[in-house]
């Protein structure tokens, strides 16, 4: 209820913003003279809120200037969020609705050192705008732009794979941002392949060698790098580098206690940058909510529209969850609710015998990856142990321990142990950002719940 007064409040206050009630100042906003717009606002809350505008009202020309304040190089529609979230205390009621908008915003942010307004653009793009399709032109053209190119780094961070061997917009990036890019600290591919995309990225500019040397060279961890790989860098290596990089990686330099020297300009970092598995906090995904549980009457009353119910054909059913985490992973367990007793609700067993127990029963498990995680290629299949299934109430639960890294498919089976009726559920993407906080659904690239027969035609929701 407080929410939704201070939503009121906000409302109210950003009406009597647009209306100039009490206002002290107005600024004429646009490029053109004859077309810019008239936005009022109050001089207190844009000087507390930013040191341009604290410089410019304290400016002797500008407190003898009775005139509109000019502004020529920014769009009204961006300058009346930047308005608004100073008069709201660093909130924005008003919706930023597309990747351009974004953009600008966060250039003015900079321009005007709002800095609060700054980092609610990083995560508008980071939640909300970048894509694989979008990041390398994002990050091209808005590089020297913190608040944009931070959110930037970030996302491909957690897609390398998608965004520098499966997107072939990366072969267009410009030279800035391939060079921050191979800066970061780590990426969830292998220095190996991080070669490969380099390499042929600059196979697609004239002076190839050059290129090459003047983007990667000086951030490639040419010590974590295979002796294939390493075959494949001589080319754009000199003499000397050749030599320093065998000094530095062969085993008897480290016997006889020499002190290699790397040759300069080349990196000194020997351990790769595919990140590293750390487990931090627990959540849970939830793909049915509270709210769709009903009780064992509502059910059972329910059943005489029988067309929200599917009868199970004569083979047992076998319900599959998948999930491709876009971080690493550890996956504690699967909840299962179990199915009514029927007869037993029809027969006055009401609320005491509600949901039978272990309906369900474990096929396997299994983590598969498609790249190489700290040099091997993740392929496990997960046992279940005798004790792991428990019962809490309706529901039945599967206890596993897990480990599944960034990139990695887990696929999860369950079989009915016998036929009966199954109540359709489908959900969509939206209706699982509802269900799930924020901080749980970036975890997941794609989940997919249903069964194998059931809900085939299903294909963009969720069983």
């Amino acid at each position: 209820m407080a929410g939704l007064n201070l939503m009121t409040v906000a409302s109210k206050k950003l009406k009597a913003l647009q209306e100039g009630l009490l206002t002290d100042v107005v600024f004429l906003v646009g490029e053109n003279d004859e077309t810019a717009m008239k936005i009022p606002a109050f001089k207190i809350e844009l000087i507390v809120s930013s040191k341009y505008f604290a410089n410019l009202f304290n400016n002797n020309l500008t407190l003898k200037c009775d005139e509109n304040v000019r502004l020529k190089n920014i769009e009204p529609q961006v300058f009346l969020f930047i308005v608004e979230f100073t008069h709201l205390s660093g909130r924005l009621v008003s919706d930023v609705d597309s990747l351009g908008t974004c953009l600008k915003l966060a250039c003015a942010a900079e321009e005007f050192m709002i800095e609060d307004l700054a980092a609610l653009c990083s995560k508008f793009l980071e939640n909300k705008f970048l894509s694989v399709e979008n990041v390398w032109a994002v990050l091209s053209e808005y590089h020297t732009v913190k608040s944009i190119a931070s959110p930037c780094l970030q996302f491909l961070c957690l897609e390398t794979r998608e965004c520098l061997l499966k997107e072939e917009s990366f072969l267009g990036a410009s030279e800035e941002a391939v060079k921050l890019f191979v800066t970061l600290e780590k990426m969830n591919i292998s220095e190996s392949e991080l070669l490969e995309a380099c390499l042929g990225y600059a196979s697609n500019k004239e002076d190839k060698r050059d290129a090459f040397r003047r983007c990667f060279l000086r951030d490639l961890r040419t010590l974590a790098l295979d002796s294939a790989s390493l075959i494949k860098l001589a080319p754009f290596l000199t003499p000397a580098e050749k030599i320093s990089i065998v000094s530095c990686m062969s085993p008897l330099t480290k016997m006889i206690g020499a002190a290699p020297l790397l040759s300069p300009g080349l990196c000194p970092i020997s351990e790769g940058r595919s990140e590293k598995i750390v487990i931090v906090g627990e959540q849970t995904l939830t793909l049915i909510p509270d709210c769709h549980i009903l009780s064992p009457i509502e059910i059972y009353l329910q059943m005489e529209n029988i067309a929200n119910y599917i009868f199970g054909p004569d083979v047992h059913d076998t319900f599959v969850l998948t999930l491709l985490p876009r971080r690493s992973i550890k996956i504690l367990g699967v909840e299962i609710i179990n199915g009514l007793n029927f007869h037993d609700v029809a027969f006055g067993g009401g609320e005491s015998v509600t949901r039978k127990t272990l309906q369900f029963e474990f096929i396997e498990s299994s983590v598969t990856s498609p790249r190489e995680f700290d040099g091997l290629r993740v392929h496990q299949e997960v046992k279940q142990d005798a004790n792991s299934v428990t019962e809490s109430g309706g529901c039945t639960l599967v206890k596993l321990s897990t480990l599944v890294p960034a990139g990695a498919i887990f696929v999860f089976k369950a079989r009915l142990k016998e036929n009966t009726f199954l109540r359709k559920l489908c959900f969509y993407d939206d209706d699982l950002k509802r269900f799930n906080e924020k901080a749980t659904m970036n975890v997941f690239s794609r989940v997919n719940n249903g069964a194998f027969f059931a809900f085939q035609d299903n294909e963009d929701g969720i069983a």
